[in-house]
């Protein structure tokens, strides 16, 4: 399903999006589902073209509503700060703080 950056829209890969939802995948799997899906190459997600930023957001932010802060978290680790947006840690969910 597609996801929604301010007017854009933005579709995560069919095998990312599976991997996301999968309980069985953990965060590097997903991210090595995503190198091989969209084919970036390391300096892509270090430092990722608007596109590339537009998709690691969007991921960033299904793997939130997913409950996978896994994913998230590992995202924000392998990417520029920015990539994946604000979050804020409630006790209980993040609350999104996406612009």
């Amino acid at each position: 399903m597609p996801q929604f950056i301010g007017s854009k829209e933005i579709a995560i890969p069919d095998q990312v999006l599976e991997g996301l939802l999968s309980q069985s995948c953990d965060a590097n799997e997903i991210e090595l589902q995503l190198r091989e899906t969209i084919k970036v190459e390391n300096a892509s997600l270090e430092q990722p073209d608007t596109e590339t930023k537009t998709l690691i957001r969007c991921l960033a932010r299904k793997a939130k509503e997913s409950n996978r802060l896994d994913v998230f978290h590992h995202l924000r680790e392998i990417t520029p700060a920015g990539c994946t947006g604000e979050s804020v840690i409630g006790k209980d969910h993040i609350i999104d703080a996406f612009p």
